[in-house]
């Protein structure tokens, strides 16, 4: 989640995977599936925690079997499987 998702990463189980973190017992895993996917479509559905809001969770759970977890702007840089998201900065910087 931290990598990010390309488009084809998305179609291949990559959104499921990021709907299902919404209702995980982790806060991390939560937060880390809610930022990617309002990145990803620029929608939140209202979600606030698993256990105080069911709708959000269905409405994102239909939202991808609908196919509609898809990027709202292209991505400028899209992560492919081998690759981090961002370039790593020069060793003399860390």
């Amino acid at each position: 989640m931290l990598w990010g998702y390309s488009p084809a990463g998305l179609k291949a189980g990559g959104s499921a995977k990021l709907v299902g973190y919404l209702s995980r017992e982790s806060l991390d895993f939560r937060v880390l599936a809610m930022e990617n996917l309002r990145r990803i479509t620029g929608k939140t559905f209202a979600y606030k925690s698993p256990t105080k809001q069911k709708g959000p969770i269905g409405r994102w759970l239909t939202a991808e079997k609908n196919g509609e977890i898809v990027y709202k702007t292209p991505p400028t840089f899209v992560p492919t499987e081998n690759q981090p998201a961002a370039p790593a900065p020069p060793a003399d910087e860390l």
